[in-house]
């Protein structure tokens, strides 16, 4: 919920003020709210101090990409978007591959709230880190708290209204939107220990799908040569007809399920980077935390209907059908992106 309600305000702040210095705030907020849980015990301390974490991450929504592509243009690097992106999910999937394996590492030699300490820790160190060792290219206006106020609110009004008016940045958005909902992640536990896949190997399925996001992103450069449109509907295709599949899978083969989930997400990461890439081409400078804030808004709350709602239908019909179902959603995100007009 504070990730939802201050996305927007947070941006604009980021372009009025600054968009180094927002991340390094942000960072320094969920890094304190995190590392202070383990000593609460009561729930409503517990969910204020998550409510706090998503006002940090607010903070840094929208403002660290804008920061690193403001970075690019000031050296008149352009052609270095498509490398960033692709080097930056590939490193989420290092981290997604190592975190489980130092978790168990902490926790078999401490006790597990120690792990609250390793998290908000991790925050204060990226903090820090931006804070001392990464210039900032993008240069503000130097404005009293008064202006910058007013300058948030004005920022805000023009983010949303350039993202609704600005029709193919609009559709990304939106097919970036529907790609996302269809991989229902919280099913793909209940899905696979119902095909026979044995709890304790959960660990190994899910650092092999890290692996697949290490290597898929890599892969994003062989479709740069297609129109983006046909790029993006390509591969979410390709993810909804694995997802369908799933359909025909039944126990005890649960390695043609995982094989299946892990195919499926690693089509969608090659998306990423040229989603994130086109977006930037088509978002200007002066507004970009803000209209990266109001995607990122647009999406959470959509999701957390969705997400919701999702609970429901798998208590109803089972894991694996909405699983497979939910792929079903590639059909909506290939109709916008097939709406998306490029420049020849």
């Amino acid at each position: 919920m504070g990730l939802v309600v201050f996305e927007i305000p947070t941006g604009a702040l980021a372009d009025s003020f600054s968009r180094k210095w927002s991340a390094v705030l942000g960072f320094m907020i969920v890094g304190i709210s995190v590392f202070l849980i383990p000593f609460f015990t009561d729930f409503y301390y517990i969910l204020s101090l998550w409510f706090l974490a998503g006002l940090g991450m607010s903070f840094v929504s929208g403002a660290d990409e804008a920061l690193v592509i403001d970075n690019l243009n000031h050296h008149r690097r352009k052609d270095l978007y498509h490398g960033f992106f692709v080097k930056s999910q590939s490193l989420a999937g290092i981290g997604a591959v190592i975190s489980p394996l130092a978790g168990a590492a902490i926790v078999k030699l401490v006790a597990i709230k120690n792990l609250w300490f390793v998290f908000g820790g991790g925050f204060l160190l990226m903090s820090l880190v931006l804070a001392l060792f990464v210039a900032e290219c993008f240069h503000h206006h130097k404005l009293r708290l008064k202006e910058i106020v007013s300058q948030t609110f004005k920022q805000s009004k023009s983010g949303a209204k350039f993202l609704l008016s600005t029709k193919p940045l609009l559709f990304l958005v939106l097919g970036g939107m529907f790609t996302s909902f269809m991989f229902v992640n919280e099913g793909f536990q209940p899905l696979l220990v119902g095909l026979s896949l044995p709890v304790y190997s959960l660990g190994l399925f899910y650092s092999a799908m890290a692996g697949i996001q290490l290597v898929f992103p890599f892969c994003s450069g062989y479709f740069k040569r297609l129109r983006l449109r046909t790029a993006l509907s390509l591969t979410t295709a390709v993810s909804m007809f694995l997802l369908l599949a799933l359909l025909l899978v039944s126990s005890p083969w649960y390695i043609i399920g995982a094989v299946l989930l892990m195919l499926a997400n690693g089509f969608r990461v090659i998306n990423g980077p040229l989603f994130s890439t086109h977006a930037h081409h088509l978002i200007p400078n002066k507004l970009r935390a803000t209209v990266l804030s109001a995607r990122s808004m647009l999406t959470s709350i959509f999701a957390s209907v969705y997400t919701i709602t999702l609970g429901y239908l798998m208590d109803l019909f089972g894991p694996q059908k909405i699983v497979a179902f939910g792929g079903l959603f590639g059909i909506l995100a290939i109709i916008m992106y097939w709406q998306i007009k490029e420049r020849s």
